[in-house]
């Protein structure tokens, strides 16, 4: 089954268009849209986490005052099992 769907992709491939147009029909058409929207949730979030709070972490350790600013959202300290790890 997996063969042949490759093959009708291939053959109707149109640029990248075609391809993300059939992608987005298998995964609507087979029941993964909703695990696969999820997925795609997380991995922006922990894109977005990784950049904006490594850069906002630079720069507290440049300019105390930040620090100072940033302290009450240090979620380890309220949360005991994160520290058990």
């Amino acid at each position: 089954m997996g063969a042949a769907i490759t093959f009708i992709v291939m053959k109707w491939q149109v640029g990248k268009c075609g391809v993300t147009a059939a992608a987005l029909t298998y995964l609507g058409a087979f029941g993964f849209w909703i695990k696969s929207m999820s997925t795609h949730g997380v991995v922006g979030l922990v894109f977005y986490l990784l950049t904006h709070w490594c850069a906002l972490g630079i720069l507290a350790a440049k300019y105390p005052r930040l620090t100072e600013i940033l302290n009450p959202l240090d979620c380890e300290a309220d949360h005991a099992s994160f520290g058990l790890f």
